[in-house]
């Protein structure tokens, strides 16, 4: 009775069984062995696995296996029995222990294939759960393969070793196997083999059969663009190609994809993916016309073979290059139509075309008045930037009342891409007349002066007027010939008045010079016009608005009575009689000057009736050109004028022009524009002394220099000119000039002495005008004249330096020689008056120096027989510098005095041959000849005396390197104006000429 049974009492954790011996289930076949090698074989053959590691497991029929060993297979394996009671002769059926346990069995994880022919296959090592290790000693992955049917997993043939995962280490456990057949169905088997059979496990079989990838159709070949054709709204480009081989794929389509290439100029961006283009469903079919292609644009194709099984599709062949469409240009403009909205609006409508190639840049609309050939020269039309923006203002300017052609297109970047013209039908388009501006209203004309007329008027409605200037005309009543009045086409349209000169109307009288009449009775006519002179308005006319009659004589001999800062009392001869006029009256104009040029118009002027005549209202230190008319009321002439012959200026009368600094320059020259009655310097400080001189036409060419000092200036000067009117007003300052403080001279040679001015040459030249430096001499003191030094008054030329400020020293040539001279200085002015007193020198000098030289050629050699290459070493400024100071050291005169140049000499090949000459004393201080010429020759004598003997050691001693030392001539002892040629002063002492410096002399 179960009721009363137990409960149940549970074990405290899981059980594992031990891992089974491969005998104890059998092979899964009635008839066949399993041998230990995993093969299987008949039992009709009783020793069938002998070769085979023997009996692994026996058949279903007799699924026992018995104890006893070798009992069976001819002694050489276990016997299989139908139940465990048939083995009781065999020692009972045989036991499993752990030590008999197989390795166990691999998990086959994945498998698939990765390629034409070929399949991978994962796994993962078997585990025995119970902990169990088996004693199989790793040999290989068995890793087998057999061709099955896919749809019900049928092994078809036999089970083949893979030889591609014999190699594998145990830890590996993927492999990819290779060589199989394509497109087929395999069924796999893994398991562990051991280095003793019987260990090897059971194998682990694909749930399903895998099928090999099939092999693919073969790549297109000669896939190439036909020449692109326009379609109705788009481009349509043909391409072609030779079919592959078809591998095995079973064909579908041939699939064409596009992709739209970038563009460059302009930029356009391209397709980022490929886009399908065509479709064909028939092997046989190797064309495609692809549609909805852009003109003008390039793109690229690609074909493939496509396969129910998409492993046998073909790989993509590309078209080598870009397939450029044809460039189609714009279609022309639809549906155009012009409208006027008003007399100078058109209004432009269209619709746009296809812009095929065109990249658009704008529409383009031109309008001409009918009748003209040249659409472009009248410049009308309109852009449009935007294609969506298919309408247009066209402002025809002032074109009112008038028929226009129009026509438009569609502009491109590439001009060859634009749409064709498109214009309007024949009849065009026609603005309507404006509506005119009103007649102006209480329009009068009178006479203001003898010299003037006033016009006055109101505006009327402007209609449809843009005003542009009121116009005013004269004419003799009858004649038809009208002039403009001029200043009437200056007032704004809310202006009212207008006045005119009567000398500004072009009318004309014997007496004013053009010898045509024109007496009589004159009319004025007056309207408003506007920008389209269709809308101006009607003239207003007013007849016999004055008589003339022939004119007199201009006024004459204007001057200037008295002057003011603001006015000038003018005054004149009257031009006509009494007799021709009884009652003159005068008006006196003014304009302005500035940099010597005219500024503005001629004021309205002042009339006056009687003279003189004041003018008012001017503005301070300002130059005027003045002017006189004359004219009668009764009988009215035409004033007579005249014009002052120069500018006047309102007092004071002077004006300022910058010149600023000098750093450098001694002097600058500036040109006026206006003539100057005189010239002065405005300084911001200090001491300096500067000086004026005019020069050129009227004296506006002016040159500013400094007199103190030579050089420049760091101040900012002004120069202050003073208008010719105010001659005699402002003049130069009445101040004597004062020259240089001293004067030196010392003897140069027998026909030059030299002249030394001190640092300050000049003050007090406010009233000096072109100062200059004169500097004069004369013979034996008083029995002689004097003279003036080269450059005095000649443009200070180089030459005559005395005359230059940038100097002070300088030479006076030309002399006689071997005689007395007195000098003086002092600064000249233009005006003689305001000359400085002379300054005297502060000695007599004579002309009676000389130099006393010694001089002569030595050569130089080398210990041995020198070449001139030998010297490469030594640089010829080297012998020279140890030449002079062996010279020096030889003849007791100082190195500064002497002089060596390089030379050459016959007969001396074999030596580099120098000239030397030794200035060694100057006649005329403190020697005279006999002792000059005595101290020469003591020099000359010591250098002959040590050339025929040590002055050899002495320069290899100075140079560094044994040499040998000749004289080749000299040396000689010769008098001299000068030591050197060209050298300038000689020394100023006597002591051995040591302070002559052939360095400073020649320039070295």
């Amino acid at each position: 009775d179960d009721t009363v049974s137990s409960i149940f009492t549970n074990a405290s954790a899981p059980m594992v069984t031990l891992p089974g011996c491969k005998w104890l289930s059998h092979s899964g076949r009635a008839s066949e062995f399993e041998c230990i090698d995993g093969s299987f074989c008949s039992i009709s053959d009783d020793s069938c696995c002998n070769g085979k590691g023997g009996r692994a497991r026996c058949p279903s029929s007799l699924p026992i296996m018995c104890q006893q060993q070798r009992s069976c297979a001819g002694g050489q394996d276990y016997c299989c029995r139908a139940s465990i009671a048939d083995c009781q002769d065999q020692k009972g059926p045989r036991v499993c222990s752990t030590k008999d346990a197989p390795a166990k069995a691999p998990k086959i994880t994945s498998y698939f294939s990765h390629g034409v022919g070929r399949l991978t296959v994962q796994w993962s090592h078997g585990v025995y759960r119970s902990g169990v290790a088996s004693r199989c000693f790793f040999k290989r992955w068995g890793v087998y393969l057999a061709v099955a049917d896919l749809a019900t997993n049928e092994i078809l043939g036999p089970w083949t070793l893979a030889e591609d995962c014999t190699d594998l280490d145990r830890s590996v456990t993927t492999c990819e196997i290779g060589g199989l057949l394509t497109d087929t169905g395999y069924m796999l088997r893994v398991r562990e083999e051991c280095t003793s059979e019987k260990f090897d496990s059971d194998p682990a079989e694909s749930s399903a059969t895998v099928a090999t990838r099939p092999l693919p159709a073969s790549p297109v070949s000669s896939f190439h663009c036909v020449a692109s054709t326009r379609g109705p709204k788009t481009m349509i480009q043909q391409v072609s190609w030779l079919a592959g081989a078809a591998g095995d794929c079973n064909f579908t389509a041939w699939q064409i994809q596009q992709a739209l290439q970038p563009r460059a100029e302009p930029f356009a961006a391209g397709d980022a993916t490929w886009m399908p283009a065509c479709m064909l469903y028939s092997r046989q079919d190797t064309s495609c016309d692809i549609p909805m292609l852009l003109s003008g644009r390039s793109y690229k194709f690609r074909v493939m073979e496509v396969c129910d099984d998409h492993f046998a599709d073909s790989t993509w062949t590309e078209t080598g290059y870009a397939c450029l469409q044809t460039s189609e240009p714009a279609d022309p403009v639809q549906n155009l139509t012009a409208v006027s909205n008003g007399p100078y609006e058109l209004m432009a409508n269209w619709d746009y075309g296809l812009p095929w190639a065109c990249v658009f840049d704008s529409w383009q609309v031109q309008v001409k008045l009918q009748g003209e050939d040249d659409w472009d020269a009248s410049g009308l039309g309109c852009t449009s930037n935007d294609r969506s923006s298919t309408n247009c203002s066209i402002d025809v300017g002032l074109g009112s009342a008038a028929t226009y052609d129009l026509r438009v297109r569609e502009r491109c970047l590439d001009s060859s891409n634009d749409g064709d013209w498109v214009a309007l039908p024949v009849q065009g388009v026609q603005t309507p007349a404006p509506e005119q501006a009103g007649l102006p209203v209480g329009y009068v004309v009178s006479m203001v002066s003898a010299f003037r007329l006033l016009i006055s008027w109101n505006a009327a409605q402007s209609g449809d007027c843009v005003f542009s200037s009121w116009l005013a005309e004269i004419a003799l009543q009858g004649s038809n010939q009208w002039q403009e009045i001029l200043p009437c086409s200056y007032e704004a349209r809310s202006g009212s008045t207008c006045e005119a000169h009567l000398r500004e109307l072009g009318i004309a009288t014997p007496n004013n010079g053009t010898g045509e009449g024109a007496e009589g009775a004159y009319e004025v006519r007056f309207k408003e016009t506007c920008s389209d002179p269709n809308a101006d308005s009607p003239w207003a006319v007013q007849a016999d608005v004055f008589d003339v009659a022939l004119g007199f004589d201009a006024p004459s001999d204007i001057e200037i009575i008295d002057a003011g800062l603001t006015w000038i009392l003018m005054n004149w001869a009257r031009g006509s009689t009494d007799s021709e006029c009884s009652s003159p009256t005068w008006q006196a104009q003014v304009q302005a000057r500035m940099d010597g040029l005219p500024v503005g118009d001629w004021t309205v002027g002042t009339v006056c009736s009687s003279l003189p005549c004041n003018v008012t209202g001017l503005v301070s230190n300002v130059a005027y050109d003045l002017r006189a008319e004359e004219a009668c009321s009764s009988p009215l002439t035409l004033a007579a004028r005249a014009y002052a012959d120069g500018a006047f200026w309102t007092m004071p009368g002077e004006w300022t022009t910058f010149i600023g600094d000098s750093s450098t320059a001694q002097s600058v020259e500036v040109s006026l524009m206006e003539t100057p009655h005189r010239c002065y310097m405005k300084k911001e400080c200090c001491s300096d002394q500067y000086y004026t001189c005019h020069s050129g036409p009227e004296g506006r060419t002016v040159t500013i220099g400094r007199a103190d000092i030579p050089g420049g200036w760091g101040q900012m000067l002004n120069l202050q000119c003073v208008n010719p009117a105010l001659a005699g007003i402002s003049d130069w300052p009445d101040v004597q000039a004062v020259g240089p403080a001293w004067l030196q001279f010392i003897p140069r040679t027998i026909k030059s002495v030299a002249a030394f001015y001190p640092t300050k040459m000049a003050s007090n030249l406010a009233g000096c005008g072109c100062p200059q430096i004169q500097l004069q001499l004369r013979q034996n003191s008083s029995a002689g004249d004097w003279f003036d030094a080269p450059g005095y008054k000649d443009n200070f030329s180089p030459q005559g330096l005395c005359a230059d400020w940038t100097q002070r020293e300088c030479y006076v040539k030309d002399l006689i020689p071997d005689s007395i001279y007195e000098g003086r200085v002092r600064i000249a002015c233009d005006n003689p008056a305001q000359n400085s007193e002379w300054t005297y020198g502060d000695s007599m000098v004579s002309t009676n120096l000389l130099a006393v030289i010694a001089r002569g050629l030595v050569g130089v050699s080398g210990a041995r027989r020198l070449a001139v290459s030998d010297f490469d070493s030594m640089s010829s400024s080297q012998l020279v510098t140890g030449l002079r100071s062996t010279l020096s050291q030889v003849s007791g005169v100082n190195e500064s005095s002497i002089l060596v140049t390089s030379t050459t000499s016959e007969g001396h090949s074999g030596s580099l041959v120098f000239s030397y000459i030794v200035a060694a004393a100057v006649v005329g201080r403190s020697l005279d000849e006999a002792a000059a010429e005595s101290v020469a020759s003591e020099a000359a004598e010591a250098l002959r005396t040590s050339l025929a003997s040590d002055f050899g050691s002495k320069l290899s001693g100075g140079i560094g390197m044994t040499l040998n030392a000749e004289a080749i001539s000299g040396p000689t002892v010769e008098f001299r104006e000068e030591a050197f040629e060209s050298c300038g002063l000689p020394p100023a002492v006597e002591n051995h000429a040591l302070t002559w410096s052939p360095s400073r002399c020649l320039g070295r």
